[in-house]
């Protein structure tokens, strides 16, 4: 969808053009799981026309695949967005009435096609919140995924401007039977679910021990596999303060508590904790504690430390992730080559793009990047790594 936001933290009233940004609960996610090396696709329905064709390309940008992306409808959802200052916090107003999704069809979708293969599909609350037909879809798809095998992971997400307690927690308890993780805060597990932690999160009471029970409970009830939830402590609209906990029916986990300051934009902050824990779920099965902890959750709130790898692992686990993402490089370098006139390029220059694909980040090892350089040279011409400069390897 589309967020037009004031610049800086200035007030609606105060500007006459606003900056435009393409984001969304679920499209987020997708792209901090793609950032991660996996191959994220997009379930939606866009206009035909310009702007549809933008919020696109804005998902492709990121390696993103939109095939699933349905095409027709008028409008795409809008939200305008007012950054918060000190204690004046953010706002927000939505306009989504009429869009191209909330009018979808069950038949502009083949959810068994698209869950055929996957390992993960996630959704938010916000996207069966928008009408009663995207809540229907959202059911449908539910459905596919739990034929396929597939995992299915929900962000609570209520939005109060979108639906009533009562009509949230019509749609969204029935919905829970196909959910294997459930991910949200005390106020989405209260307003969505009916579950009210003992813990009294505005009188400033964060003990996380408060949660133990209301997870149980939340498992014991719907059948979760994993209930996560963060927990936020809001001092001013750019400093707060952060944890995460995990219960997987046996063990429970708490983070460390982060302090963040200055929150740069907080708006996708939990999206981005989502993408992080699907990715250490995925990768790191049965290791909740360092999911918890921060290896791979806390990205979405500080900045990533230097690690000797990209992938930010060593030795076995550091070759089967760079082995997954030079998979997904090559696909991503084949369909980029399927768009140019790549036979007529000088080979060196072939391997000069290649490189701008594999170098986003600083520092390949040489051990990493080996396998990189043999997609790239595999697809720049029929040589072998070896005629490929050491200077290249070691960068």
């Amino acid at each position: 969808m589309l967020r037009l936001s004031p610049a800086g933290s200035k007030r609606f009233v105060q500007v006459d053009n606003f900056d435009v940004i393409w984001g969304g609960g679920e499209a987020n996610v997708a792209v901090s799981c793609a950032n991660y090396g996996h191959e994220a696709c997009f379930v939606s329905k866009l206009p035909e026309h310009e702007i549809g064709q933008a919020a696109v390309n804005a998902l492709r940008r990121y390696g993103v695949d939109t095939r699933y992306v349905a095409r027709g409808g008028n409008r795409v959802g809008i939200y305008y967005c007012e950054t918060g200052a000190s204690m004046r916090p953010s706002k927000v107003i939505y306009d989504r009435a009429g869009s191209s999704i909330a009018e979808a069809d069950p038949s502009d979708f083949d959810f068994d096609a698209i869950m055929e293969g996957a390992d993960w599909f996630h959704w938010s609350g916000i996207t069966p919140a928008i009408s009663d037909k995207a809540a229907e879809l959202t059911r449908l798809a539910c459905e596919a995924a739990k034929r396929h095998g597939v995992t299915v992971s929900v962000d609570l997400n209520f939005r109060k401007k979108l639906w009533t307690k009562e009509k949230a927690q019509s749609i969204m308890r029935p919905l829970m039977q196909y959910v294997d993780v459930c991910i949200g805060n005390e106020e989405d597990a209260e307003l969505c679910l009916g579950f009210k932690p003992d813990s009294d999160v505005e009188a400033g009471n964060t003990d996380a021990e408060g949660y133990k029970g209301i997870f149980a409970a939340m498992m014991k009830e719907f059948g979760f596999k994993y209930v996560v939830s963060t927990l936020r402590e809001s001092f001013s609209a750019t400093h707060n303060g952060w944890k995460a906990m995990i219960y997987n029916g046996k063990d429970f986990y708490v983070s460390k508590r982060y302090d963040i300051n200055p929150i740069i934009d907080r708006v996708g902050g939990g999206d981005s904790f989502s993408g992080g824990l699907i990715h250490g779920l995925l990768t790191m099965p049965g290791a909740g504690s360092r999911i918890c902890r921060g290896r791979v959750g806390a990205e979405a709130h500080r900045a990533r430390r230097f690690q000797p790898c990209v992938c930010g692992r060593s030795g076995s686990s550091c070759r089967r992730q760079c082995q997954r993402s030079c998979a997904t490089l090559k696909r991503r370098l084949q369909r980029w080559l399927n768009l140019t006139n790549w036979q007529f390029l000088p080979r060196w220059d072939r391997l000069r793009w290649c490189l701008c694909f594999t170098m986003p980040m600083p520092r390949w090892p040489a051990r990493c990047l080996r396998p990189v350089m043999t997609a790239v040279c595999a697809l720049s011409s029929s040589q072998t790594v070896a005629t490929v400069p050491t200077r290249c390897l070691s960068r």
